[in-house]
């Protein structure tokens, strides 16, 4: 029995729209989408968030609320408002990077790999903050980052501080910063201190001073680079320089 062109032609219509209806929820599923948090809950509970599901890879996420963790997750964009984060044993990995401008780093470990600002009032770090892209630190001037007794900043990609703010500590224990990256001051005339209760580890890294002074109150310190610019002064003080160091630029280092 031979079918018309036309009894073909519904045919081949009727199945392009049966693929186009299988299609469109995947196509869907991987478009990247907007949550605000709306109520303290855990990050993998849909009630947590206003979006339909929970974040995922590709996604944006503005935090208002204290989240708690029950697994590993990952997110496209973080923005971190106010409450806290805390991903206890779990990690948090950070695509795209975001914002830090309220709010809490609770327990738990994060994982920058994009482009991260820290602006504001002083911001408090109770966990592990991981950089391998780039963080922007404009902290108010007269503000601190305080690192908890406990905590790391573990910095492999560019840490940047962009003003004049500080770094300080909370707590009992010991607090680190570890260096194998570039950690640069690069605006701001005054000084931004990191203070000696907060162990400075530079391994293999590149300490830089583009503006003002950037003083070091502990530092230890392995095969590492010195910069700074004309006018700038790195101010290292504390801890032991083991292995090659060079430097460059027609500022100061100061060593003590």
């Amino acid at each position: 029995m031979k079918h018309s062109k036309e009894h073909k032609g519904n045919i081949y219509a009727r199945l392009v729209l049966l693929f186009m209806f299988i299609l469109l929820p995947l196509q869907q599923a991987g478009a990247a989408e907007t949550y605000t948090s709306v109520t303290n809950g855990d990050w993998g509970s849909d009630a947590t968030w206003s979006g339909l599901g929970v974040p995922d890879l590709s996604d944006t996420v503005y935090v208002n609320h204290n989240i708690t963790f029950g697994g590993e997750y990952d997110v496209g964009t973080l923005n971190l408002q106010s409450g806290y984060l805390q991903s206890g044993s779990y990690f948090l990995n950070i695509s795209a990077g975001g914002s830090w401008t309220g709010g809490t780093l609770n327990a738990g470990t994060y994982n920058n790999f994009g482009t991260f600002g820290i602006s504001g009032s002083s911001k408090y770090l109770y966990g592990t903050l991981n950089n391998s892209g780039t963080i922007n630190h404009a902290i108010t001037n007269g503000s601190y980052l305080f690192i908890s007794g406990g905590a790391a900043l573990n910095n492999s990609g560019i840490y940047n501080i962009q003003n004049d703010s500080d770094f300080s500590y909370v707590g009992s224990g010991t607090r680190t910063i570890t260096n194998t990256g570039t950690f640069i001051k690069s605006g701001g005339t005054g000084t931004s201190s990191i203070a000696a209760q907060i162990g400075f580890y530079n391994n293999g890294g590149t300490l830089q001073a583009d503006s003002g002074t950037l003083d070091i109150g502990s530092l230890n310190s392995t095969n590492g680079t010195f910069n700074a610019a004309d006018g700038a002064t790195l101010l290292l003080q504390g801890g032991t320089l083991t292995g090659l160091h060079t430097g460059s630029g027609t500022g100061t280092v100061s060593l003590s």
